[in-house]
């Protein structure tokens, strides 16, 4: 893979995403289809420019980075790399989560809610925390699959659940209705990694249906893209930070 000659991009970005760096660029900047600055269209072969922000809270004992970007035509902003530096930064950051939930459909299903129940939660850029030798962990990815969720190389639904199924029973994780519609996700009292997840708002034919399965697929990583109550989970599963697991929720 390269970076292509109209990508103006920061050169000391390397220092922080190392091998990752050309395939975060050609991503980043491919995906942009509008100017961060001027708001119009990217022209074919136009030059576009990269801005990086990096919130960081090194030098720390446990290291985080945390990277947002800006594409713009070149002439509207020269490439750029910020970093700020916080001691207090601390992760995940909950304000920049995003969720949706939703039903998959089989065949034997005659209406929505017959399908099986499924919450997707999310952060939409890379948030990672390095360890001593340098080598970058996602942080909600890590944190999940050492609370039992699997990883999931495809970003097909089918494939998901059969990745969730496989550890079921071993998630470190259940649900429980704090509400008639809001459901809490939360880690159990035993999990290597302790934290609370994320709440489900929904309505009540979604709890008819979580009821009906006794389980949630919870679907989560990083750089998933979500769309107005969809998702796109693809660039997740190709870079190996897409995980899923069966849930079981508490009525």
């Amino acid at each position: 893979m390269q970076i292509p000659s109209n990508y103006d991009w920061p050169g000391n970005l390397r220092e922080y995403k190392g091998s990752e760096t050309t395939a975060y660029v050609v991503e980043k900047m491919g995906g942009a289809s509008v100017c961060a600055a001027c708001h119009s269209p990217f022209a074919p072969g136009a030059g576009r420019s990269f801005t990086v922000r990096l919130e960081t809270n090194e030098p720390s004992d446990t290291p985080i980075r945390r990277f947002s970007t800006a594409v713009t035509h070149t002439e509207c902003k020269p490439a750029e790399m910020i970093v700020d530096t916080s001691a207090s930064l601390t992760a995940p950051a909950e304000h920049n989560f995003k969720s949706v939930w939703g039903y998959i459909i089989g065949d034997g299903a005659q209406k929505v809610e017959e399908g099986f129940p499924y919450f997707v939660y999310g952060i939409d850029d890379s948030e990672s925390m390095t360890s001593g030798s340098g080598e970058q962990t996602d942080i909600l990815v890590s944190g999940l699959i050492k609370t039992g969720f699997a990883m999931s190389r495809s970003d097909k639904m089918a494939e998901v659940l059969a990745a969730a199924a496989e550890v079921a029973g071993k998630v470190a994780m259940k649900g429980q209705w704090s509400s008639p519609t809001s459901l809490e996700l939360d880690t159990t009292k035993d999990a290597p990694v302790q934290f609370s997840m994320a709440r489900v708002d929904a309505d009540a034919a979604f709890r008819a249906s979580v009821d009906r399965t006794g389980y949630l697929l919870v679907i989560s990583g990083t750089g998933i893209k979500f769309h107005s109550g969809s998702f796109d989970a693809a660039a997740a599963a190709l870079a190996g930070k897409l995980v899923a697991a069966l849930i079981p929720v508490v009525r």
